[in-house]
């Protein structure tokens, strides 16, 4: 193991290890956010974000969050409008992504999309405690990522030794399939206001980011695999948690947790999103529950373990679906039609 990995597996550890302290040491809402965004900020060899880059960052997760708010509360009663705005915000998300943009800013910006109307849409005022939440978690992640990056430097990609970006073509094929993975399920949760399907969203918004991480038979047994293993991790560190409910053990378990997956995630083997994937897993599953020790608790947490192989089939099955009996085709025409349309539309408007 080079010295560049080993700081990249330190820093990745530590990262996630203060993002954990932060979050269930302050707490607020959706604070187990903070530390699957440090994950996904850590995870890979990107070099240090600069502090005006951060502060740019932050302003416009801000303007994002308020233009979120504010279309929640005046649109959600036009449903119409509001799911032609929705959908069509899916797939420039989804674009930006297959076009290089940061895996962190994606991220952030597709559980805004997703939760915000989600929680929000019912009950207004909830929109402006989510996006709080969220910028807040945001905020968490930045701040633990610029403090990993001090503590352990070196082992990251020059930026012209990070891979070109996609081309215009690939990219709308890549976010058109992306959103088909993912919309069926989100306007599921929207129209019939399933609150208690945000679990499944999280995992379904992190996969579906990659749609072709599981293409084929292989590709889903491995995703399928992948985070089982995460789940049966969550298991027994929750047996563990349960019997030891100390912040300090929360911590120093997660710490050791992403040594131990950090490993394989910069080892450069082919398997390493999938560990990166079990271990985004983990974080999900006890983030979400780490504060119910009770009599229910593990009905609760196994509860979870089920949302989440809910969520997993059901992208394995949607992509399998696509990539079979021309569905994928159909759907990029659609695209295709949709993109000529808003063309013609555009040329008519007045400058």
């Amino acid at each position: 193991m080079s010295p560049g990995d080993r700081s990249c597996i330190l820093r990745y550890a530590s990262g996630v290890a203060l993002s954990v302290a932060l979050a269930f040491g302050i707490g607020w809402p959706l604070s187990f956010l903070g530390a699957i965004l440090t994950a996904a900020f850590l995870g890979n060899r990107n070099p240090r974000p600069n502090l005006k880059a951060t502060f740019s960052i932050i302003i416009a997760i801000a303007v994002i969050f308020a233009v979120g708010s504010a279309a929640t509360i005046y649109l959600y009663p036009y449903p119409a409008v509001f799911l032609v705005l929705f959908c069509w915000c899916l797939f420039l998300t989804f674009y930006a992504a297959a076009r290089g943009t940061s895996g962190f800013i994606i991220l952030l910006f597709t559980l805004a999309l997703l939760l915000l109307p989600l929680i929000g849409g019912p009950e207004p005022y909830l929109a402006l405690v989510v996006s709080i939440g969220l910028l807040k978690s945001a905020t968490a992640a930045l701040v633990c990522v610029h403090i990993a990056h001090t503590l352990f430097p070196g082992g990251t990609l020059e930026s012209e030794q990070i891979p070109l970006q996609t081309t215009a073509r690939d990219a709308a094929y890549s976010a058109w399939l992306s959103t088909a993975v993912i919309l069926p399920f989100a306007l599921v949760c929207l129209v019939f206001n399933l609150s208690g399907a945000v679990l499944p969203l999280i995992i379904i918004a992190t996969l579906a980011q990659k749609p072709d991480f599981s293409a084929g038979t292989a590709g889903s047994r491995a995703l399928l695999a992948a985070n089982i293993g995460g789940g049966i991790v969550a298991i027994v560190f929750f047996k563990f948690l349960s019997a030891t409910p100390q912040l300090g053990f929360l911590v120093a378990g997660f710490f050791l947790l992403a040594l131990l997956f950090g490993q394989q995630i910069f080892s450069g083997k082919p398997t390493a999103p999938l560990y990166g994937s079990a271990f985004s897993t983990v974080l999900v599953l006890i983030g979400t529950g780490t504060s119910a020790y009770g009599d229910q608790a593990d009905a609760k947490f196994f509860e979870r373990i089920a949302l989440l192989l809910v969520a997993v089939t059901y992208v394995i099955f949607a992509l399998s679906l696509l990539q079979s009996i021309n569905v994928r085709e159909r759907w990029m025409g659609v695209g295709r039609w949709v993109g000529v349309k808003l063309a013609q539309i555009a040329r008519r408007l007045p400058v």
